[in-house]
């Protein structure tokens, strides 16, 4: 809760709890955003986010894009590692970039009302890996879902229908390889930006390209280039160029070695002679000759004509 600051006399004037996560300087001066707007980022924009790197990386991110960060569109995902057992940072778009995205092109023209397969009902049940405690989640999903899109080509308003996205297929995991909590509270919800996302990078492949959104962020092959490990940070990023600065300078710079004269005929210097190797070139050539003699002489008796050519 913020305090009431009394110094000065000021005492109506309420004193702002320092932000979640620390906040520097620099990131104003990069992103213009100062202390007040990044305390609205770490605790309300990306509440979830466990370090000030991944919170930097998605300010990155939306300024590369020309995005705003305070309209949710990109979002900070914890994934959890089960080699280092613990839960990793990811940024990713979400539905909205997608969106934006399409919009920005001028040829966006909506898009049909979701299709659902049939409802399904599958139940998952075990005792958790980490707290050993049992679990059971009953949930009802579409079997799959499908999204048609529109998009202008010379005028006409054209029909892009999307893949068929199956649930089975797409749903994002806990630890215990069951639905986690956002899919089994919204399995429709999840799945019908899944399916709207497919769309779109169907519809739309240069401008989207292959972007998957955050509650895709499990199919996708590119999770670890977008880790930021909540331990640390991006410490071993930092400490690798480093290095690589640190090598670079200690390579003093090497003095040109002043290049010996050479003779028309290859990489000889003038003031040496070349080896004598016509001996190996005789033998070289009568070995030739002698093959090709051989040659001939098989002709003409094939021939029937009895000649000997030489």
């Amino acid at each position: 809760m913020a305090k009431r600051n009394t110094e000065n006399g000021n005492a109506n004037v309420p004193a702002l709890s320092p932000p979640r996560l620390p906040y520097h300087p620099a990131v104003e001066e990069r992103f213009g955003i100062d202390r007040s707007g990044w305390k609205a980022l770490v605790e309300a924009i990306f509440p979830s986010a466990q370090s000030p790197e991944s919170v930097i990386l998605a300010l990155s991110y939306c300024k590369a894009r020309k995005l705003d960060p305070f309209k949710r569109v990109i979002h900070i995902v914890g994934i959890w590692d089960s080699q280092k057992n613990c839960m990793k940072d990811t940024v990713w778009p979400g539905i909205g970039e997608l969106r934006t995205t399409a919009h920005r092109t001028g040829i966006y023209a909506g898009r049909d009302k979701t299709e659902y397969g049939p409802d399904v009902t599958k139940v998952w049940e075990g005792k958790d890996r980490k707290k050993n405690f049992d679990y059971r989640y009953e949930v009802t999903f579409p079997e799959w879902a499908q999204v048609t899109l529109y998009r202008t080509v010379n005028g006409q308003r054209v029909a892009y229908a999307g893949p068929q996205v199956y649930w089975l297929e797409t749903f994002g995991e806990d630890r215990n390889g069951a639905p986690n909590s956002m899919w089994r509270k919204r399995p429709r919800g999840q799945i019908d930006k899944c399916a709207e996302a497919a769309a779109l990078r169907s519809a739309f492949p240069e401008e989207v390209g292959n972007e998957y959104i955050d509650a895709e962020a499990h199919l996708s092959k590119q999770v670890e280039s977008r880790e930021v490990e909540t331990e640390g940070g991006n410490e071993g990023l930092k400490k690798l160029l480093a290095e690589r600065e640190a090598n670079t300078q200690a390579e003093p710079p090497q003095a040109e070695t002043p290049e010996e004269p050479q003779t028309e005929a290859g990489n000889v210097p003038a003031d040496e002679e070349p080896p004598d190797k016509s001996d190996e070139r005789d033998a070289e050539t009568e070995a030739k000759v002698q093959s090709e003699k051989e040659k001939l002489q098989t002709a003409g008796a094939g021939k029937g004509n009895g000649c000997n050519l030489f």
